[in-house]
């Protein structure tokens, strides 16, 4: 222990000089601000960045957007307030939903139409924030899907 004690002061009269450890910049005075050349480097390259461009998306597509919407708004408030729901899935006939079966695809079908609404919001926020979007999209899309199956599992279970 006494020889690791001797050794390690050693090692500091050696190594130490006026507070700093010879060669390394923490402890010495040296300027710390970036080079000239560094600085310019840095200007030129933001110069040459893209600057950011909001996402446009046509006035066809918003309206085409805007009235499925409200169509699905529309067919799921009728449900809400009926308590049934139709769902044409084949040449066969609609599946009809009712009760809580009829809730939770109303709740799907108003999932579906806010995600309609959102790529024309999208389109007059002006702000860096497309990813977010597309991320709320996404998982707007597989809740209406989740809870689809969830309408459709209870739509099928005979009282």
């Amino acid at each position: 222990m006494l020889a690791q004690a001797a050794l390690c002061s050693l090692f500091l009269l050696t190594h130490v000089r006026g507070g700093a450890v010879a060669g390394h910049p923490i402890g010495s005075f040296e300027p710390t601000q970036p080079q000239e050349d560094h600085q310019q480097a840095a200007r030129s390259e933001a110069a040459l960045a893209p600057s950011y461009v909001p996402n446009a998306v046509p006035a066809v597509v918003r309206l085409f957007y805007a009235l499925l919407a409200l169509t699905w708004t529309g067919w799921a408030m009728i449900g809400l307030v009926s308590g049934h729901m139709f769902f044409m899935v084949s040449r066969g006939g609609p599946v009809h939903f009712e009760g809580l079966a009829a809730m939770l695809f109303c709740a799907a079908v108003l999932l579906a139409a806010f995600q309609c609404v959102l790529p024309i919001i999208d389109h007059h926020d002006q702000r860096d924030n497309e990813a977010a979007y597309k991320r709320v999209r996404k998982t707007m899309a597989w809740v209406a899907v989740m809870v689809l199956v969830a309408a459709l599992t209870f739509g099928c279970i005979p009282p």
